[in-house]
This record gives C-alpha cells, sequence and structure tokens, in this order.
C-alpha cells in the first residue's frame, strides 16, 4: 500500500452533528427570550465549538460563527436580580465573520449580517429589553427603565475620592452623595450615582455606588440611544 493510500483520519471517529436543544435558534435572533435561555443556549453553542474537530475545517468556523452570532453574556451581566424591582442581563453578538462581498471598497448594501457592537439589554421582571449601538448605550437604556430620573442626578466632580484602599466606594465619596442627592433617590434598592469622568475612563461599573448600584459616566447622560 502506498503512502498516500493511508487515511488521514476516519470519518466515523468524528462527533456526528448533534440536534440543537434549545428554543433559542443557532443563530442571531430578535426574538424574545429570558435570560436563562439565552445564556444556556450560548452555553451549548462554545460547548458545540469547542467539540468541533478539526480545526480549520469548514465545519470548524462555521461552529465559531455560529457561537459568536448569537447573544453571548456580556462581563456585567446578571449583576442585579433586583435593583428597584428590575432586572438586569446584558448580551452581545455580532463577532462572527461576514461572508458578504464588498462592493468595490464599500460594504455590500444586500448584507445581513449582525454588525459587532449590537448588544442586547433586558428585564425578564417586565420583560422589557432594548438593542443598542455598544455597552454604554445599553447601560443607559437601562437605567431609564429602571430608575427614570438619573440623568438629571448631581455629578460626583472629581475631587471626590470614589474608591478605598480594598477599592470599595470611599466613604467621602457616600458623604457626598447623602449631602447632595435627594434621601429618596437614595433609599431606592441598588440605587446608581453619576461620576465626571475624563480621558478613557468612561465605563459605567457595577456595585461601585455606595448604595449598590452603577457608577456611571456622567458621559452617558447625554447618550443618544436608538
Amino acid at each position: 500500500m502506498k503512502i498516500v493510500d493511508l487515511p488521514l483520519f476516519a470519518f466515523d471517529d468524528f462527533e456526528q452533528p448533534r440536534a440543537w436543544p434549545h428554543q433559542v435558534p443557532p443563530h442571531f435572533t430578535t426574538a424574545y427570550f429570558q435570560a436563562d435561555e439565552l445564556r444556556a443556549a450560548s452555553a451549548y453553542a462554545s460547548e458545540l465549538y469547542l467539540a468541533t474537530a478539526p480545526y480549520g475545517t469548514p465545519a470548524h468556523a462555521e461552529a465559531w460563527n455560529r457561537k459568536e452570532r448569537m447573544w453571548q453574556p456580556s462581563p456585567v451581566d446578571g449583576q442585579y436580580r433586583d435593583a428597584n424591582g428590575h432586572q438586569f442581563d446584558l448580551f452581545t453578538a455580532g463577532d462572527g465573520y461576514c461572508p458578504c462581498p464588498s462592493v468595490g471598497f464599500r460594504a455590500n448594501p444586500e448584507c445581513q449580517c449582525v454588525k459587532p457592537g449590537c448588544v442586547l439589554a433586558q428585564c425578564d421582571t417586565c420583560q422589557w429589553r432594548t438593542f443598542q449601538r455598544g455597552e454604554p448605550a445599553a447601560v443607559a437604556a437601562w437605567h431609564d427603565h429602571a430608575f427614570p430620573g438619573w440623568r438629571d442626578l448631581p455629578v460626583v466632580p472629581p475631587s471626590v475620592k470614589r474608591r478605598d484602599d480594598r477599592m470599595e466606594p470611599h466613604r467621602d465619596l457616600r458623604q457626598w452623595c447623602l449631602d447632595h442627592y435627594p434621601a429618596e433617590w437614595l433609599a431606592l434598592p441598588s440605587a446608581p450615582i453619576v461620576t465626571e469622568r475624563g480621558g478613557a475612563g468612561t465605563r459605567s461599573v457595577p456595585h461601585m455606588s455606595p448604595w449598590g448600584g452603577f457608577d456611571i459616566s456622567h458621559t452617558l447622560r447625554d447618550e443618544v440611544l436608538l
């Protein structure tokens, strides 16, 4: 037998395609699903991707694109189960490969692929959701839903210490808020605060309000939503 006649692998050794076990479809969708359903489907897609072999084959590329185009939990997803009576869940999609050919140097006008930066924020308590371009806009939209009026809060100036040695909200920050924020606002569960930021450090951070809510960048107050 010639060496070239030897099979490099046996097709029977590869795992047969599995039936998709979730109601969430194995691709991008705008249909409403509970956050737990989206997480379970995303985890299963990742499991299929890791189990697909060999690397570099069309099947492997297809599994990667399916995983990347589905809703995937954001790093700040699931931080709040009951914030002023609302749930906070955040998902991202749109990092899969776009196979649509370009038209000259321009994008294909018929392309329907999900673009990077597509973010879904939702509150399963109210079955509310929003699609936004990027995490900052999604966080702002969710606060409009859960904490209406946050855009009108006094902005904590940069002269006030924000974090202590344990990287927790500083007591000076708490005192400033007690002196300047309405008492009824601070009585809200997981009440957010708004702090002045500069440069690249404008990401809103969960649990960094002295009351357990978001520390929101002042740059989001004028965020234009979809």
